[in-house]
Formats: C-alpha cells, sequence, structure tokens
C-alpha cells in the first residue's frame, strides 16, 4: 500500500521547515568542506512507506526527517532540494565547489537529474579533484 496523505507540496514544506529547524545545524560557511550530499526531497517522501501509524502530515514529516538524518550520515554538509530540482541540484553542485569541496552525493533516483549531472562532467565543470557520485 502506498502513502496517500493528501496534502499540497507547500504545507508539507513549511511544516517540515518548522520541524527539522530544531535538529539541524547550519554549516559554517567560513570552513571548508570536504563531503557535500544535495538530496532530491520529493524523491525521498515519494520513498517512504505508510505505516498503521502513519496518520497525519506530523508522522509523514518525522518519517521524512528519519530517512534525511539516515542519508547525511558521514556528510560535513547537507542540501535538501524541494522545488525545481532539475534546475537546482545542478546549481548546488557547482555551488558546492565553491566552498573547496572534494566529494559531493546526489541522491536522486531520477534519470533526468543523472543526466545533468552527466553533462556537467562532459563539459569539464567539475575540476579534476571532486568526486561526483549519485
Amino acid at each position: 500500500m502506498g502513502l496517500y496523505i493528501p496534502t499540497d507540496k507547500a504545507s508539507l514544506l513549511h511544516t517540515i521547515e518548522a520541524t527539522a529547524a530544531e535538529g539541524f545545524v547550519p554549516s559554517d560557511a567560513s570552513e571548508p568542506l570536504s563531503k557535500v550530499i544535495v538530496i532530491d526531497a520529493m524523491a525521498v517522501v515519494q520513498g517512504i512507506k505508510k505505516t498503521a501509524s502513519m496518520e497525519k502530515l506530523a508522522h509523514l514529516v518525522d518519517a521524512f526527517i528519519q530517512c534525511i538524518k539516515r542519508l547525511i550520515q558521514g556528510y560535513e554538509s547537507c542540501r535538501v532540494i524541494f522545488d525545481r530540482y532539475l534546475a537546482m541540484i545542478p546549481n548546488q553542485v557547482l555551488d558546492a565547489l565553491s566552498n573547496e569541496v572534494k566529494q559531493i552525493c546526489v541522491w536522486s533516483p531520477d534519470t533526468d537529474v543523472l543526466i545533468l549531472l552527466v553533462d556537467l562532467v562532459a563539459q569539464d565543470r567539475l575540476p579534476s579533484h571532486v568526486s561526483l557520485y549519485f
């Protein structure tokens, strides 16, 4: 059985922002980062399996935050993209390069994202010292 909790994406995003603000600490932009993960948030939401106890939006938000926390283990910085991910994910990858990042992981099952990232590599827009994982 899939997860279906009727709500619009904006309500979900605002609830997640309000809830997650307490549990996540922004990285210090002045310190160089070596490992960054960029996450396609809607893919995370779509991958959450409904359980019998998941009845309210708050339950979905809790499940989402737990998934994100598992994904970001071992990374120094995380960027979670909800909207316009086809434009935003490559931009976040390029933005991360300005912080002397050595390893970038992009978590998205979307093949369009994969093609955009391969295009970045093909255009030599990633320095040779950067490893890109997806």
